[in-house]
């Protein structure tokens, strides 16, 4: 790993190698945003990098006094931030398929963690800024699932929200300000690690500007709100406290963000653009009919910035979102390996709970496949595995603890078909 090479604006000297204890160099440098040096003329006051020996030197050989007025940083260290190959590595842990939406965030996460660090030890008109992330894809492809194991990864506060539930201020509904106080309880009151949280806004596609909702109370008035948020900045939040109301102010500027959204009638926007394009006769308009359909078999895979704006999503709201990952819509396969094959899978979870009781259960690789047919069926995807799966195994569960030691239950396909029969769960 690399570090930034910085130095003390007094001496000169950069921070010598932590891990080397013969290497040369001071052993802290602090970044003061505002630093004031008493001395027998007057203030000195000024903003830079100063290192621990001439704190000691100022204050002990001149006879000054020298103190932050604001927070300093450590001197930057990038050794023990988690890279973005470690990120994708431990969502593969957990997260089937999708491998260019898994490399696309965990890249973003991994640079989000560096800046986040970087910026700490850089004045405010040099930071970099940050990347947001927008998440496309078909309803039940494990949109939420992939963000709750990033933040699961990172060991950041994580709190999650639906845009549909926030209205423009003054109207009837949370306001946008509620969702810097969900991830504050989040990390526990901890307002300094909740200014490192992440914060998951599932179906921004529905507070599109022509989503239908009345009087636009939670269209382009909650995207723009919420783009006040996403952009880092520092707010104004009133938190309840014993004995009344506080209002502290709470940064954005290291908060990592996450939409998603199933954008379903993009479809035709993507499907209008791409056919315009293809204006051919004869054999090479058939051709050309051929490779648009190809494209469309996972349009969210051609979505633009433009067909987004078309949609009702603001330009400004986007732009705050410039890292876009596609989740792939799940085939059958897709779905029988997320039932087994993730360290947690639902399956492993099922089995551990009936060895508890010295029961052996096993799964018929047939009934595993109906299983994950019946949720396809129902366009549940992944997260209906776990309905269907609950439903199939609802008798035996109600007659654990009243095992026989060592009994053995076997799932097969017709007892699966046999639970599911007219089996209809609202999601």
């Amino acid at each position: 790993m690399t570090q930034q090479i910085l130095c003390c604006s007094v001496c000169g000297k950069s921070p010598r190698d932590q891990k080397d204890p013969n290497s040369e160099g001071i052993e802290k440098l602090f970044y003061l945003r505002e630093f004031t040096v008493q001395t027998s003329t007057g203030l000195v006051k000024g903003e830079g990098f100063i290192c621990n020996e001439c704190i000691e030197l100022i204050s002990k050989a001149a006879g000054f006094d020298v103190h932050a007025t604001a927070t300093s940083a450590s001197a930057i260290s990038l050794d023990s931030i988690i890279s973005a190959r470690s990120i994708k590595e431990l969502l593969d842990e957990h997260v089937i398929g999708q491998e260019n939406a898994k490399k696309t965030i965990a890249t973003a996460a991994g640079k989000h963690m560096r800046i986040s660090e970087i910026n700490q030890a850089s004045p405010i008109d040099e930071r970099i800024e940050k990347s947001n992330i927008l998440i496309l894809g078909p309803t039940g492809t494990g949109k939420t699932y992939v963000v709750e194991n990033l933040a699961r990864i990172l060991d950041r506060p994580f709190y999650k929200c639906n845009a549909p539930d926030f209205t423009a201020a003054g109207y009837v509904g949370k306001d946008v300000e509620d969702i810097v106080l969900g991830l504050i309880a989040e990390a526990d009151d901890d307002i300094e690690r909740a200014q490192k949280g992440i914060i998951y806004i599932d179906e921004v596609d529905k507070i599109a500007k022509n989503s239908g909702r009345s009087g636009d109370v939670g269209g382009e008035a909650v995207q723009q709100a919420i783009l006040k948020m996403v952009e880092g900045t520092e707010l104004e939040i009133t938190v309840r406290q014993q004995g009344g109301k506080k209002t502290i102010k709470f940064d954005t500027s290291n908060v990592l963000f996450v939409c998603s959204g199933a954008f379903a009638r993009i479809e035709d926007i993507v499907k209008a653009r791409i056919t315009s394009d293809k204006k051919g006769i004869g054999f090479g308009a058939a051709a050309q009919q051929v490779e648009a359909d190809v494209r469309m078999e996972n349009f969210y895979s051609e979505v633009t910035t433009d067909d987004l704006v078309k949609f009702g999503m603001i330009p400004e709201f986007l732009g705050r979102l410039p890292v876009r990952a596609v989740l792939d819509p799940l085939q059958l396969e897709d779905l029988v390996n997320i039932l087994t094959k993730p360290k947690n899978a639902i399956i492993k979870q099922f089995i551990r709970y009936y060895e508890a009781d010295d029961v052996t259960l096993t799964f018929e690789e047939d009934a595993l496949e109906e299983i994950a047919l019946q949720s396809q069926k129902r366009k549940l995807g992944a997260r209906g595995l776990k309905t269907m799966l609950t439903r199939v195994m609802e008798e035996h569960d109600f007659n654990t603890g009243e095992f026989e030691d060592g009994e053995e239950i076997t799932i097969t396909k017709d007892y699966v078909l046999e639970r599911l029969k007219g089996f209809t769960p609202e999601s």
